[in-house]
């Protein structure tokens, strides 16, 4: 039986599903513009729910990918285009926050809140948030109050039995100003997003033997834990810069590669010895960072493959994030371009084994 890529686990296909049955994983999330025809099957389903919020959601929420996505009008699987949301807090402490719709419209609301005295204490309920989630908010609190027996008086002594009674007694204060730390790019949420379409990737092209040897380890772990946790070895490479020139024509980004947006995702060979590296650009670097990323020895089928210069096999992948179409990148069209370069492409390549991911 096949194991989950993140979580290890022997996958099932029971029903009704548990959190081992076997789940579809876009290894370019859906909502950034993925593709059926890159995806696996070898994810379980609480993986796939708990990276999706814990990791996609984050990544398509940085600001380079948020803004491509609304550029681009990109729905995700539920037919809608994710609004790029930001966190923020008021002067007086009220927190909220802002959310652009794919259309430009901006929302800000606060957080719906009710802050009690501490303790049996007496003293003012702070209740806050949008004015139409108020009336709500009081009603459940009176409702609260009569079933443990509890009363609330205004500050002029006044008995509180009604919602008319909870406004009129009110203090009623309007947040006119939300400050917000907008954050371009969130190093940690980028890594985990860049790395997950790396594990993915590694285990459609190089298969099981790569996902779950030695080399997938240090990846797998930072995808499943926050930066706090990161464990060295780093992979070597780098998350968030730019192609060479080299590396641009090894893997066919030209110019209308990039001016259409499509995203690309491709193992390499690094060496004689036989490592590899796997290198993203999403919607073609156009705007957004690109990465590299060292994934150590390649699995013995396939450097076996690329010795007996089997130009049919697959290394990688193009995607159209508005079409949703998916164009494979063969191992002998990349040697076509790469023998065209000379030694130039063989120095860039070994350059990506001595940068760090930290």
């Amino acid at each position: 039986m096949a194991k989950c890529i993140y979580r290890k686990v022997t996958l099932n296909s029971n029903k009704p599903e548990d959190d081992d049955t076997t789940s579809v994983e876009h290894i370019i999330p859906w909502s950034i513009g993925g593709s059926n025809g890159l995806q696996t099957l070898d994810v379980s389903r609480r993986a796939n729910n708990d990276l999706g919020s814990e990791v996609d959601a984050p990544f398509a929420n940085t600001l380079p990918i948020a803004i491509k996505r609304h550029e681009l009008q990109l729905r995700s699987q539920n037919g809608q285009i994710t609004p790029i949301v930001w966190r923020g807090q008021s002067p007086e402490g009220f927190r909220g926050m802002m959310t652009i719709q794919s259309d430009g419209t901006v929302d800000v609301r606060l957080d719906p809140s009710v802050n009690r005295p501490k303790g049996g204490q007496h003293g003012p309920t702070i209740v806050s948030g949008p004015r139409e989630r108020l009336t709500p908010i009081l009603e459940g609190m009176l409702r609260g109050m009569k079933k443990r027996g509890e009363q609330a008086y205004s500050q002029e002594g006044k008995l509180i039995e009604s919602l008319a009674d909870f406004l009129s007694a009110s203090e009623q204060t309007l947040v006119d100003r939300l400050n917000f730390n907008i954050e371009y790019f969130n190093h940690e949420s980028w890594t985990r997003g860049i790395l997950k379409i790396v594990l993915s990737a590694g285990h459609n092209i190089l298969g099981p033997e790569w996902t779950f040897g030695p080399d997938a380890d240090s990846i797998r772990g930072m995808v499943m834990n926050p930066r706090e946790n990161w464990r060295e070895p780093f992979p070597r490479g780098f998350i968030a810069g730019e192609w060479d020139r080299a590396l641009r024509l090894a893997l066919g980004k030209t110019a209308d590669v990039r001016d259409a947006f499509q995203h690309t995702v491709a193992v390499l060979p690094a060496n004689q010895e036989g490592n590899g590296f796997i290198a993203v650009s999403l919607f073609g670097g156009n705007g957004v960072p690109e990465s590299v990323v060292h994934v150590g020895k390649l699995p013995s089928r396939i450097v076996q493959t690329l010795k007996e210069d089997n130009h049919d096999t697959v290394m990688g992948y193009r995607v159209d994030p508005r079409t949703r179409t998916t164009i494979p990148i063969t191992f002998g069209e990349m040697g076509r371009r790469i023998a065209t370069q000379g030694p130039t492409n063989n120095k860039a390549m070994r350059v990506y084994r001595n940068r760090t991911l930290r």
